[in-house]
């Protein structure tokens, strides 16, 4: 192989785990929660309907 080809394909391949490593470093971001009050519902069969804050 050409020393040239070699240093192109090594080049591209350090692009492209520098790349990677800059994707896995970035935070993961957590979902924000619902604001307010969320009402449930459990239900029973047979009993009524019980409401949960």
């Amino acid at each position: 192989m050409d020393d040239a080809k070699r240093k192109e394909i090594e080049t591209l391949l350090s692009r492209l785990i520098n790349d990677a490593d800059r994707d896995t470093k970035k935070p993961k971001r957590t979902p924000p929660r619902p604001l307010g009050n969320i009402q449930v519902i459990r239900r029973r069969k047979g009993n009524p309907d019980l409401h949960i804050a």
